[in-house]
């Protein structure tokens, strides 16, 4: 990880050991993920998801986990 800037300001650096605190595990984005990310772009292009939007989805799917996000975007009405 960078120690680059992320939501309200607080560095990776600061947000990590947050998001542990709290339950939050951290997974590896590997092979299996880049196999399924490309196959959202169609469902989610409609909703304007970002390329890391569908990566966290793809992270879901593959782990048959929820994605969990405040991005309002994602349980809005079509963009386009």
């Amino acid at each position: 990880m960078s120690d680059g800037q992320v939501v309200l300001g607080a560095s990776t650096l600061l947000a990590l050991p947050i998001a542990l605190g709290i339950g939050f595990d951290t997974l590896s984005f590997g092979a299996d993920e880049v196999a399924v990310m490309p196959k959202l772009r169609r469902a989610t292009k409609p909703y304007g998801l970002s390329l890391g939007d569908r990566c966290c989805l793809a992270t879901a799917l593959v782990q048959n986990s929820p994605a969990l996000t405040a991005d309002r975007v994602w349980a809005g009405q079509p963009t386009s």
